[in-house]
């Protein structure tokens, strides 16, 4: 994983809290998480590419990200968020975090913004409290020696 990570909170009484990037760090979860019991839990694989001529890095197809992360919260009766201010954020940990993009052919940056509920509670309902993450790593071909199907005569 990278060095860095974004975090926003949501409360049912506050909303949604200021975007925090701070150092990669481990969540402390209560073994009563919803999360756990219930799988409150969604997540979205998105990629950043370096540009042409290796002087920028480009997110692929952010938009199409948020739009999948907006279902999936409204499935989960998470709280709607801005998808136009997420991808700013992400943005702006790519580009903390741009020193572990690896500038070499079919290699790109990794990026998991995930929302999880963060509400302790054995019993079914909507979660009155949500934590909203993106981690970032480093990744090579999904393939590396190139795709090679299994024959099933």
């Amino acid at each position: 994983m990278s060095d860095h990570m974004l975090e926003i909170d949501w409360n049912v009484n506050s909303g949604w809290g200021k975007p925090i990037i701070s150092p990669y760090r481990k969540f402390e979860i209560d073994p009563a998480n919803s999360t756990l019991h219930y799988a409150l839990e969604c997540f979205e694989g998105m990629k950043a590419y370096p540009s042409q001529d290796k002087k920028n890095i480009n997110l692929f197809r952010p938009i199409e990200n948020m739009k999948r992360m907006q279902t999936s919260f409204e499935a989960l009766a998470f709280p709607e968020f801005d998808s136009e201010e997420l991808k700013k954020c992400i943005t702006k940990l790519v580009e903390i975090e741009q020193d572990w993009m690896p500038w070499r052919e079919k290699h790109s940056l990794y990026i998991r913004p995930t929302g999880i509920s963060m509400e302790n509670t054995l019993g079914v309902r909507p979660a009155n409290d949500v934590k909203l993450f993106t981690i970032i790593s480093p990744v090579g071909p999904y393939y590396p020696k190139g795709f090679q199907p299994v024959s099933v005569d």
